[in-house]
């Protein structure tokens, strides 16, 4: 029950970094793709927004399949 438990901590974490984690970039990231600070903010809100919609599509259409073949698609 532990390395459940731990993998889903871990999963957790990991999805929170590569969402809020590029926050802290945001300057450095808009000047190097060459767009305004305010586009670079939209950029990350899309990818949430995308999260926030496939997460629960990902899970109705999934619930089918071994959890092997998920992670192995994601």
């Amino acid at each position: 029950m532990k390395k459940v438990i731990l993998s889903l901590a871990l999963g957790t974490f990991g999805l929170g970094m590569a969402e809020f984690g590029i926050m802290g970039v945001l300057t450095e990231l808009a000047h190097n793709v060459g767009i305004s600070i305010p586009a670079a903010g939209h950029m990350i809100s899309y990818y949430a927004l995308g999260v926030v919609v496939g997460a629960p599509i990902i899970a109705l259409f999934s619930s089918r399949y071994s959890l092997k073949h998920i992670l192995l698609f994601l």
